[in-house]
């Protein structure tokens, strides 16, 4: 029971935390689920919330394994809250920001160019 409780005051002050700055906090529960849902500019991040020492059950190490939105952080201080989601920020921003640029530029090479009122069956072959 006192885990539990130790448990609930780290949770506590992390939402806190996190609101104060702005941040809009959604606690979650389930078997398996992540405690916390953070978002802000338009971005959620998930976090599991553990007392010192605390770890992940295996049905939420299953979660973390099997979701593939951005990575599930197991945080235990309103400090470690902040980090997480902000790094998350950063990897979110940057993989998919060049992932799409690569992409575009990809298809961008292989269409043909063509001139103004020319088609792709007669520009040639």
């Amino acid at each position: 029971m006192r885990r539990a409780a130790k448990r609930d005051d780290t949770e506590r002050a992390i939402v806190d935390h996190l609101r104060s700055l702005g941040y809009s906090v959604m606690q979650i529960s389930g078997p398996g689920l992540p405690d916390l849902a953070v978002g802000r500019a338009g971005k959620t991040h998930l976090l599991e919330v553990k007392s010192p020492g605390g770890r992940p059950t295996s049905a939420q190490r299953e979660t973390m394994r099997s979701w593939s939105g951005s990575p599930i952080w197991t945080v235990r201080s309103p400090a470690e809250a902040y980090e997480a989601v902000n790094t998350l920020a950063a990897v979110v921003e940057e993989p998919a920001t060049s992932a799409w640029e690569e992409a575009h530029q990809q298809q961008s090479r292989a269409r043909p160019v063509l001139s103004a009122g020319q088609d792709t069956e007669s520009s040639g072959g």
